[in-house]
């Protein structure tokens, strides 16, 4: 119920997520909701650390290093010893916290949160979980039945995106914006000048992890078919090592216009990418929300999108492109390049993040208290 003044009252919050140092969007994303929460409530962050054993993860499982994004946490879970997890809670009263926060991304996690919500639900604790994705737009789709069932688990849950299932008790958000990840104190490393890309490109950038369903291969073959004052960047950790993604790189005819950063990408230099590029392209195949483009709201860069998704619904999207087509982004690179993209207002953070921090108390109101 509201406060006297018609404010939230403080909720007693925990959430059990990756945070920084971890890569990715998800454990920035756990960091900027635990900091953006703090600013209203008593939250308790568990960070789960380590995250996956490198023989299940592709990429580097190593913590990044150098970031200024940050929280600060009470409480570390290993991520795959289930004696820490009952460790962990084996403190926890009744009834300590309002709600409990986890997150969906990964059917990796489903005995680690069936562990967290039965453990919730036997101190009588409501939980809210905030679906990122249903599955991953290169999983196998069985894994979206794990999935359905998993949110059902919970008491209330918010999606990010436009293609997730109905809840009981639910919510549909944007993404939040990400654009604390592009301030920094040092003034960022010129990229154009450091890769050598002439003053008067026209940079594309595709930024993040490479994976099979960003569509790295469609943009590659688009690139044969624009002119050569258009430059690719290509940055972020490749997920698998793709030979055949490598040879389309080194193409002959398009080698000099591609320019490839194949490692991940700290948080401290992630400004100075969005600063180098024109255009921001998500050449999506399949998938709903992504990371990338708050980044590019944040920073005032246009959008190239695929029509997958929520994408297309972004605010600062400028072209919507017929996934899976090389043809169809050539043309739209083309004409991004002949017709010019000035920048676009940068959108702040700030509403996004409160949003969502209005749309979890509204949940809690809705859910907290009642029989687990």
């Amino acid at each position: 119920m509201p406060t006297a003044d018609g404010t939230a009252p403080r909720l007693r919050i925990l959430v059990v997520a990756p945070v920084n140092p971890f890569r990715g969007g998800i454990a920035q994303f756990s960091t900027m909701l635990v900091n953006a929460l703090r600013a209203e409530h008593d939250v308790t962050c568990w960070a789960i650390d380590p995250l996956y054993p490198s023989a299940l993860f592709p990429g580097n499982p190593r913590p990044a290093t150098g970031s200024t994004l940050s929280c600060r946490f009470e409480a570390r879970i290993h991520g795959w010893n289930p004696i820490a997890w009952v460790t962990a809670w084996s403190t926890v009263r009744h009834q300590a916290f309002d709600i409990v926060i986890w997150q969906w991304w990964t059917p990796y996690w489903v005995p680690f949160l069936l562990m967290l919500v039965a453990q919730a639900n036997m101190r009588g604790i409501a939980t809210i979980a905030l679906n990122h994705q249903l599955v991953e737009p290169d999983a196998p789709q069985w894994q979206a039945l794990i999935a359905r069932m998993m949110l059902t688990l919970a008491d209330a849950v918010v999606h990010f995106g436009n293609s997730t299932p109905m809840h009981r008790t639910h919510r549909f958000l944007p993404l939040p914006l990400h654009g604390a990840l592009l301030q920094r104190q040092q003034p960022p490393v010129n990229i154009r000048h450091a890769l050598a890309i002439p003053d008067d490109a026209f940079v594309v950038l595709c930024f993040g992890f490479v994976r099979p369903y960003k569509g790295i291969d469609i943009v590659l073959s688009a690139m044969q078919r624009t002119s050569p004052q258009i430059h690719l960047l290509l940055a972020g950790e490749w997920w698998h090592n793709d030979p055949v993604l490598r040879a389309q790189c080194r193409e002959r005819t398009i080698a000099a216009r591609i320019h490839v950063v194949d490692h991940y990408i700290p948080d401290d230099d992630v400004a100075a990418y969005f600063a180098a590029a024109d255009v921001v392209a998500l050449p999506y195949q399949s998938g709903s929300v992504s990371g990338v483009a708050t980044l590019a709201a944040s920073a005032g860069i246009p959008l190239l999108v695929s029509d997958v998704g929520a994408l297309a619904g972004l605010a600062t999207v400028r072209q919507v492109v017929a996934p899976n087509t090389p043809d169809a982004w050539a043309a739209a690179l083309q004409q991004a390049y002949v017709q010019g993209t000035p920048p676009v207002t940068p959108i702040p953070d700030q509403p996004s993040w409160q949003a969502l921090i209005q749309a979890i108390e509204e949940l809690t109101a809705s859910v907290a208290g009642g029989p687990r």
